[in-house]
C-alpha cells in the first residue's frame, strides 16, 4: 500500500502543490541571483573602462610632459637657448 492510498486526495494535492511551489521558488531565486551577477559584471566592466580611460589620459599627460621636458618646452619660461636674451 502506498503513502498516497492512505491519505485523502486533497491532502496529497496540497503536498504536491507545496513541492511545486518550492521548486518554482528555487528557480526564481536562481534567476534573481543570475540577474544580480549580470548587473555586477556590467558595473565592473563600466568601472574598468572608466579606470582604463583615466589611466590612458594620465599616461598621455605624462608622455606629453616628458616630450615637453626633452624638447625644452616650458609654459613659464623658454630655455635660454630659445630666449632672445641669451643671444
Amino acid at each position: 500500500m502506498s503513502e498516497t492510498e492512505t491519505r485523502p486526495l486533497e491532502e496529497v494535492l496540497g503536498i504536491l502543490v507545496e513541492k511545486v511551489e518550492k521548486v518554482f521558488e528555487g528557480f526564481e531565486a536562481q534567476r534573481g541571483r543570475e540577474a544580480e551577477e549580470k548587473r555586477r559584471r556590467e558595473e565592473a566592466a563600466k568601472r574598468w573602462e572608466k579606470e582604463r580611460a583615466e589611466e590612458a589620459k594620465r599616461r598621455a599627460e605624462e608622455e606629453k610632459n616628458i616630450c615637453n621636458a626633452a624638447s625644452g618646452i616650458n609654459q613659464v619660461m623658454p630655455r635660454p637657448i630659445l630666449c632672445r636674451v641669451a643671444a
